[in-house]
C-alpha cells in the first residue's frame, strides 16, 4: 500500500474544508479528500449564496464571531480575486406578531456595531411600496457571492500552494501511530493508499458524525448528534427590480422564505428556502410539488403582496446539519482540550453561516495548529 506523507491532512471538500486547505496550504503541505466527484456539492452549493451580516447571532457565540470576521475578508477576497459578489444590502420585515424579535435584532446591530437603519413604512413607501409591514430594519453590509466562483478560486490558490486535492476518495480509518502522527487509510475508486499526517482536520459537512463513528480514534463521545434539515429553493424573474435582499422575521431552525439575487444575475430572483426536518440525505428524489409551490406564496405573500403575479420555478434542493441542542446551536470545533488529540479538528454543525463564516474559521483552525 502506498504511503503518503503530509503536514495537514482535510477531510472534505466543501466550502470551509477549501477554505481550510488555502488559508494553511501558504506554509504547510496539506492533502485534501472529497468523496464525491466534485467539490462543493452538497449543503455549500445548495444554498442563498448569501454574505451575512451577524445580526442573527449572539455576541459571545461562534457564529457571531466568526460570521462578523468572515464578512470582512470575503468581501476582501472577492475584490483581490475578481470573484462576483454585490453588497447588496437587507432588509428585515417586521409586524405587530414579531415586533419583539424585530427590535431583539436591532439591539443586536446596536451591541455589536453592524451597520444598521430602522425605517418605517412610510420612510420605505417611496422605493418598497410593494411590501407590507410595520417596521424595517435595512442592514447596510449584507450581499450575495457565487459560491462556484468562489470554490474554484480557492481551489486553484490552494493548488498554487502546492496543496493536493483527491477526489472521489473515502476516508476508511485513522489511527495514532504516534504523539504527533496520524495515519489515515483513504480509498481512491478500488484503491487503497495511506496518508501520514501531523495534523487532521474534519469538515466532512453532513457526513461528520458517520464518518466519526468507523474510526478506531475514541471521538464519538465528543461529537454531537446531528438532525438535518431539508430547503427548498424556488426562482422567478426579478420583475420588480429589486436590489436589496428582503428578508422576514427568523422562525425556529430556519430565517424564513426569503428572496436573494443571483451574484451572477441580477435579473434573476431565488426563493426559499424552508425548513423540512428529514431523517436521510438524498438529492435525487423529486421534492417539488403544487402543494409546496403554494406554501412558498403564501410565506412570501406576508410581506410581499404581489408574489402571485410571478410564476415561480423548482430551482434546487439543499440539505443542512444541525447539531441536538435544547439551546442556540452554534457551530462546534471540537480541539485537543476536549478530546486530548493534538493537532485534530472537528468542525460540525457548520450551517448558515457557515458560507460567511468559511475563511475566519480557516483562520482560526490554522493559527491554532502547532506542528513544531
Amino acid at each position: 500500500m502506498n504511503i503518503i506523507e503530509t503536514d495537514v491532512l482535510v477531510i472534505g471538500g466543501g466550502i470551509v474544508g477549501l477554505a481550510l486547505l488555502k488559508a494553511m496550504s501558504k506554509d504547510k503541505k496539506c492533502i485534501l479528500i472529497e468523496k464525491n466527484h466534485s467539490l462543493i456539492e452538497e449543503t455549500s452549493s445548495r444554498n442563498s449564496g448569501v454574505i451575512h451580516s451577524g445580526i442573527y447571532y449572539p455576541k459571545d457565540s461562534y457564529k457571531s464571531k466568526f460570521c462578523i470576521e468572515g464578512k470582512n475578508l470575503l468581501y476582501d477576497f472577492c475584490k483581490k480575486y475578481d470573484v462576483s459578489y454585490k453588497r447588496t444590502g437587507k432588509l428585515l420585515i417586521g409586524n405587530k406578531d414579531n415586533i419583539e424579535k424585530f427590535f431583539s435584532l436591532v439591539d443586536n446591530a446596536s451591541d455589536m456595531g453592524i451597520e444598521h437603519e430602522v425605517l418605517t413604512k412610510k420612510q420605505i413607501a417611496s422605493t418598497f411600496p410593494f411590501l407590507e409591514g410595520q417596521d424595517f430594519l435595512d442592514i447596510k453590509n449584507s450581499g450575495v457571492i457565487d459560491v462556484h466562483e468562489f470554490s474554484s478560486k480557492l481551489a486553484l490558490l490552494s493548488e498554487q500552494n502546492g496543496a493536493y486535492i483527491s477526489l472521489q476518495s473515502s476516508l476508511i480509518n485513522v489511527s495514532q501511530c504516534s504523539d504527533n502522527l496520524y495515519e489515515s487509510e483513504i480509498q481512491t475508486n478500488d484503491e487503497y493508499f495511506q496518508i501520514k499526517s501531523k495534523s487532521i482536520v474534519f469538515a466532512a459537512g453532513l457526513h461528520t458524525q458517520s464518518v466519526i463513528s468507523n474510526l478506531d480514534l475514541r471521538l464519538n463521545d465528543h461529537v454531537k448528534e446531528n438532525f438535518f434539515l431539508m430547503g427548498h429553493y424556488f426562482k422567478t424573474k426579478n420583475w420588480l427590480n429589486l436590489t436589496k435582499l428582503i428578508y422576514p422575521i427568523p422562525e425556529k431552525n430556519s430565517l424564513g422564505v426569503h428572496l436573494t439575487i443571483a451574484a451572477n444575475d441580477p435579473n434573476t430572483l431565488i426563493l426559499g428556502p424552508d425548513a423540512i426536518e428529514v431523517n436521510s440525505i438524498d438529492y435525487q428524489k423529486n421534492f417539488f410539488s403544487e402543494e409546496l409551490k403554494e406554501s412558498f406564496y403564501s410565506s412570501i405573500e406576508k410581506y410581499l403582496p404581489s408574489i402571485r403575479q410571478a410564476k415561480i420555478y423548482p430551482d434546487y434542493v439543499g440539505i443542512r446539519p444541525k447539531i441536538q441542542t435544547s439551546g442556540f446551536q452554534d457551530f462546534e470545533i471540537i480541539e485537543q482540550k476536549a478530546h486530548n488529540y493534538k493537532n485534530l479538528f472537528i468542525l460540525q454543525g457548520i450551517d448558515s453561516p457557515g458560507l460567511t463564516s468559511c475563511l475566519a474559521i480557516a483562520q482560526y483552525v490554522n493559527e491554532n495548529i502547532d506542528l513544531g
